[in-house]
């Protein structure tokens, strides 16, 4: 797990977080970390030709984009929330169209999809300054450019049959979608209109 700083940057302003905020944290993390496994798992199930390749297939393309959309309406206006999951949307599908081209050992289609992946992640890095002047552009291009790098690492890893390897990767993808979830779900509570601290009621003597 990362250290306590990677769980959440400081965020200029505030001192402490209210129970809304953390469980903000807490589901944004959640969903980041499920991302990582489920595409494990989808890339896993495709090359070793499992059964339930169909049902993952479903998990990845249907409830991920539809959790994280909810997620982000929460905070967000409708055309925002839609144009992110938009976008969520093709950066799964492009890491779907790189591991099929991988499998087909097609090595322009894996170069032209690990193109256009960077190319998503600097519209999703670019669009989340725009709607949050508390999100950083550059710090969030940074953690998915890194985000990427780390998946194109764990599938090398896993084809090469290096499976140790493969399994450091995951775990540090893990860590790095951490450090991408607190850094988002910061934005979003710096936003918010905060609250004075409310004391705690004195008790009785």
């Amino acid at each position: 797990m990362p250290d306590g700083e990677d769980i959440l940057m400081p965020i200029p302003g505030i001192d402490c977080l209210t129970y809304d905020d953390v469980n903000l944290l807490l589901r944004n993390q959640k969903l980041w970390v499920e991302l990582v496994i489920w595409m494990r798992t989808l890339f896993h199930s495709f090359f070793e030709n499992q059964p339930q390749l169909s049902v993952v297939i479903a998990r990845v393309f249907q409830q991920l984009p539809l959790d994280f959309f909810n997620e982000f309406s929460r905070h967000f206006g409708p055309e925002q929330s839609q144009r992110f999951s938009d976008l969520f949307t093709r950066l799964i599908t492009v890491n779907w169209q790189m591991v099929n081209a991988y499998k087909e050992n097609n090595q322009a289609a894996i170069d032209e999809s690990v193109v256009q992946w960077y190319r998503v992640a600097d519209e999703m890095a670019s669009f989340l300054a725009s709607v949050n002047p508390h999100s950083d552009e550059l710090q969030i291009r940074n953690m998915l450019y890194e985000y990427i790098q780390l998946k194109i690492q764990e599938i090398m890893a896993f084809l090469s049959g290096d499976y140790e390897l493969e399994m450091r990767v995951f775990e540090e993808l893990k860590n790095e979608v951490i450090r991408i979830s607190a850094n988002l779900a910061a934005g979003i509570i710096a936003k918010r209109p905060q609250r004075p601290p409310q004391q705690l009621p004195q008790r009785p003597l």
